[in-house]
């Protein structure tokens, strides 16, 4: 997906591109010198993640359990290849831009986010693109890829704002081998890797127009729609609603520390005066605490406040069933994967 806004960068004919990208920035950068130590760290970790110690790139699923590196369950038989953009076979990659056409051409122009062919053809082939490949075991076709970035959260900014992450440009595979688990197993592939190189969330773009991706998305556990936190960042435009950003956190450090947050405030609500504990009975039975129209009991607020800190330390939703996660895959459930993650 393409996209450039905020001042940091400018629209190509037709569409917004980011072909470009934070990614290359990083990367392009053999010997870089940044005023703090953090950024500095920022850098080293996000080369590490792109290139080997000799400078080629680096085979992100090298480094998984076999057992990522194919799919052989439903009845599929298929190999899961890593390329870089810039080696990938030219005929794979208009296979891919045909398959992105078919998928997602109107959907981006629904959603107003523009559609761009030549853009689209820079974001597949580009030198800091990198794709996964779900091939057939017998007769090679292509018959899904993902396509995706390691960079910044300000990738969907094009701007170097954020924490390092794995940021996913299209999930999409073919209608034969939808609701079969290959949109899922590609998320789970891509959060594996993201964890192995040390990066700290897996992020992926949706256009507004997608009916699909954001239920899917939000029913897996960890993900989240995470549009609010990138519109905070300084080069955001505010008045662009054509896509959203939805997030999974895998650094353990930030995890345990929202959770030891999370833990804290319910700690706090236990403790406080039975007048001051609106927020967590607010919702659960009525704006004011209510039980079946009259007040909540002291019994009853303390269970409220039991199965929040129970939940924060579990890492459980509560506005989401654990169960929702579709058994057999599909980054869109009931329909498919093609066209939710644009």
């Amino acid at each position: 997906m393409s996209k450039v806004s905020g001042g940091c960068g400018g629209k190509s004919k037709g569409g917004k591109s980011r072909s470009k990208g934070v990614g290359s920035d990083v990367a392009a950068v053999r010997t870089v010198k940044l005023s703090t130590s953090a950024n500095g760290d920022v850098v080293s970790t996000l080369r590490r993640a792109l290139r080997n110690d000799d400078g080629t790139d680096r085979d992100l699923l090298n480094d998984l359990p076999a057992g990522l590196r194919a799919l052989k369950r439903s009845g599929l038989d298929l190999e899961i290849e890593f390329h870089s953009g810039k080696k990938l076979n030219r005929a794979d990659a208009k296979v891919c831009l045909a398959m992105c056409r078919e998928e997602l051409q109107e959907e981006y122009e629904v959603s107003g986010y523009g559609w761009d062919e030549e853009d689209k053809w820079g974001e597949l082939t580009s030198s800091e693109s990198r794709l996964l490949l779900f091939r057939e075991a017998v007769g090679r076709r292509i018959v899904g890829y993902a396509s995706f970035r390691l960079t910044l959260q300000g990738e969907c900014w094009n701007c170097m704002e954020g924490s390092p992450c794995l940021f996913v440009y299209d999930l999409l595979v073919l209608p034969e081998y939808r609701r079969k688990g290959v949109g899922k197993q590609a998320l789970l592939t891509l959060e594996m890797a993201a964890r192995k190189a040390r990066l700290a969330y897996v992020c992926a773009l949706v256009t507004s127009a997608s009916a699909l991706g954001p239920p899917f998305l939000s029913a897996i556990k960890g993900w989240r729609d995470d549009t609010a936190a990138v519109l905070q960042m300084d080069a955001a435009d505010p008045d662009d609603d054509s896509f959203r950003v939805y997030a999974k956190c895998v650094d353990t450090s930030i995890l345990q520390a929202e959770q030891q947050s999370q833990t804290g405030e319910a700690e706090a609500l236990s403790a406080a005066p039975t007048a001051e504990r609106k927020e967590p009975t607010e919702g659960a039975d009525g704006a004011d605490g209510e039980r079946n129209g009259r007040p909540a009991t002291e019994s009853e607020i303390a269970s409220w406040v039991r199965t929040i800190k129970e939940a924060n330390l579990s890492g459980q939703d509560l506005g989401a069933d654990p169960a929702a996660e579709p058994a057999d895959g599909g980054l869109c459930g009931e329909t498919g994967e093609a066209g939710c993650v644009a």
